[in-house]
């Protein structure tokens, strides 16, 4: 016996979100079950009229919303009577129908590939692996692609409610997603009109991101040691290495920690040529700053440089001897080899018997607390830290700052006074 299928839109209550929001649903009832989907809108149960199941009279875009409610209901029942009128009713093959982005429109994954491929294609593979990164997230949430249309402020929320209740921030996920819609719009696959970031020229009461930033999540890792103390430091500077390449992973964490928390791209790509009379001339992979006097290196790091110098193109062994095929051959190759540390930091933190366990960003912060609590000027702490905002003192401060920069990286020697 066949029953009849039906469809309705619903305020599904069952399901939160933030800010007292439950997402807005097509709900499909067929031989005495009912299935749910999403259409991307949401709204408080004081937004909702139950009697008619649309928005009510003083919602923000309440016409337009309302629309869209009734087109999904009327693209339901096409695809019913097209598909499923003379047939029995399967309800994963309607969601795929419903789901189908129209002809000549592309989907913001598609998009998304494209701008990565681009990227890739222009060299820039770290800019590549972003947006790569980017189309697997929106495949967790949306596994069968979405329109721009559909690229909604209520879609945006229902993204970060998946990652921040799995953990993640998400903040530089928004990020990019703003710089696609952005991308999107100059190509004119998405309308500048209908931008549901906020912004003061077409969404001023749009999606806001900003308090992600600072966003504390119950689920990040307590275990994990943002910076050693100087106890700790020593503890692992007096520690033996049970492996070669435990050692090797421990020199170029030593390494990162001696010269300010420098980034493992950066330290992959030193040559020769960049080191003159103990100084280290380089622009940081991350932000293009660095010292114009070059950055002094202490014995200890030098020490380092001699005894894993591959004689190869590139001092450090952490790419193909300097002949890895492509850029994002590279890219891939330093992550697995910012794993390879972190593992390492895992299982000497355990041997030592720290509380948690140090990753390799563990360096940049180590070295500069310490800096710091050991009475090293905050301004020169941010020169060794290339960070960006502080380079244009390096165009006035210059050789001024060197007794300062040499006493801050004196600090980082562990010796005692």
């Amino acid at each position: 016996m066949m029953f009849a299928t039906s469809f309705a839109i619903r305020l599904d209550k069952s399901a939160k979100l933030a800010e007292e929001k439950h997402p807005i649903v097509l709900q499909v009832t067929f031989d005495r079950k009912v299935r749910r989907k999403r259409l991307g809108l949401s709204a408080t149960v004081h937004q909702w009229d139950f009697d008619n199941h649309e928005f009510k009279k003083g919602v923000h875009g309440r016409r337009e919303k309302n629309q869209k409610l009734e087109d999904a209901e009327n693209k339901a029942k096409k695809i019913y009577h097209e598909h499923f009128e003379n047939r029995s009713f399967n309800f994963k093959k309607f969601s795929e129908l419903f789901s189908e982005k129209p002809v000549g429109q592309i989907g913001v994954i598609e998009f998304c590939l494209k701008v990565s491929q681009k990227f890739l294609k222009n060299g820039q593979a770290r800019s590549s692996n972003d947006y790569r990164n980017i189309a697997s997230a929106i495949s967790k949430v949306s596994p069968n692609d979405l329109t721009f249309t559909e690229f909604t402020e209520e879609w945006l929320q229902e993204f970060e409610d998946y990652f921040t209740s799995r953990g993640t921030r998400c903040y530089n996920y928004m990020v990019h997603l703003r710089a696609l819609f952005n991308k999107a719009v100059k190509k004119k696959v998405a309308d500048f009109r209908k931008n549901p970031f906020k912004n003061p020229y077409t969404n001023p009461y749009g999606y806001e991101f900003a308090r992600l930033k600072k966003l504390k999540l119950g689920k990040v890792n307590p275990n994990r040691i943002k910076d050693l103390s100087k106890s700790q430091l020593i503890q692992l500077v007096k520690y033996s290495p049970t492996s070669a390449k435990e050692d090797e992973y421990l020199s170029v964490w030593w390494f990162s920690f001696y010269l300010f928390g420098v980034n493992l791209t950066d330290i992959a790509l030193l040559e020769r040529p960049h080191i003159k009379d103990n100084r280290w001339f380089y622009e940081r992979s991350k932000t293009g700053s660095g010292l114009k006097g070059g950055k002094p290196i202490i014995p200890e790091a030098m020490e380092i440089i001699k005894k894993y110098d591959t004689g190869e193109k590139y001092i450090f062994p952490i790419l193909n001897n300097g002949y890895d095929k492509d850029e994002l051959t590279k890219v891939n190759r330093i992550r697995d080899y910012s794993g390879y540390i972190r593992k390492t930091g895992v299982r000497v933190s355990n041997r030592i018997g720290f509380d948690g366990y140090f990753t390799y960003y563990s360096a940049r912060y180590s070295s500069a607390t310490l800096a710091l609590n050991e009475g090293a000027d905050r301004n020169t702490v941010s020169h060794l830290l290339d960070h960006e905002n502080f380079s244009t003192i390096d165009n006035y401060a210059g050789r001024a700052d060197n007794e300062n920069i040499l006493k801050a990286m004196e600090i980082l020697r562990l010796k005692d006074n």
